[in-house]
């Protein structure tokens, strides 16, 4: 039995079940905010022809580019929460794991 858990009450047990399933619930909801992210910037990014016909195509162009970059900018964001969420389960996955 691991030694956080050597009482074998199930108090100890109980909570330590909750504090796991939390954390669990957590991952699970960061990993879809960050999928969420990601998906939104595919969904909003804009394809635009850039032929310059006259002023008003410039301004298309420059207002699709702005909107692109945020798209670009939000999706690297989901990206990053994503690995970011494997890395922390993986660590603390290590940490319970050499505690055993």
């Amino acid at each position: 039995m691991p030694h956080f858990l050597r009482s074998a009450d199930f108090l100890h047990f109980g909570i330590f079940a909750l504090w796991s399933g939390l954390g669990i619930y957590m991952a699970y909801v960061i990993a879809g905010w960050s999928a969420l992210f990601t998906e939104r910037s595919v969904d909003t990014w804009s394809e635009v022809s850039y032929i310059k016909l006259n002023r008003a195509d410039e301004v298309e162009i420059a207002k699709s580019e702005v909107a692109n970059r945020n798209c670009l900018l939000m999706g690297g964001l989901g990206l990053i929460g994503s690995i970011g969420v494997n890395v922390a389960v993986a660590v603390v996955a290590t940490v319970i794991a050499s505690h055993l």
